[in-house]
């Protein structure tokens, strides 16, 4: 910031980033590089080739399992597109769902788009 400036707030100076919304989400999650934690392309072109998985690994921790470990009240709302595709149906698994990394509370939709009108919504892992 410069002199006399009145922002404040948190810098970030080592950020991942892609140009995809899966991958840039699962570097955000976790602090680190997209390809490290199974996200090279988005959930549903996912292959079985390490970095290209859809799987978070349970050593890479989010930091939903990070702040929920040291005590705070977590919660994931809106769009979930980390979920593994053979697991963001209603049966699961749910290991890999927010409620999975960390989060305590979940309200939102798997998957990449969702209908504008009747979305395909979930509180935690049940259907809205």
């Amino acid at each position: 910031m410069t002199r006399g400036s009145v922002c404040s707030g948190l810098r970030y100076n080592n950020i991942h980033s892609t140009a995809l919304c899966s991958p840039t989400r699962a570097a955000l999650l976790t602090g680190r590089n997209h390809h490290s934690v199974g996200f090279g392309v988005i959930s549903e072109q996912a292959t079985g080739f390490p970095g290209y998985n859809s799987i978070i690994p349970e050593d890479k921790a989010t930091i939903g399992r990070m702040l929920k470990d040291n005590g705070y009240a977590t919660a994931w709302f809106g769009k979930n597109h980390n979920t593994p595709a053979f697991a963001a149906s209603q049966v699961g698994p749910f290991e890999k769902w927010p409620n999975g990394m960390g989060f305590e509370y979940f309200y939102g939709f798997n998957g990449g788009d969702a209908n504008q009108w009747q979305p395909n919504l979930f509180r935690n892992p049940n259907r809205k």
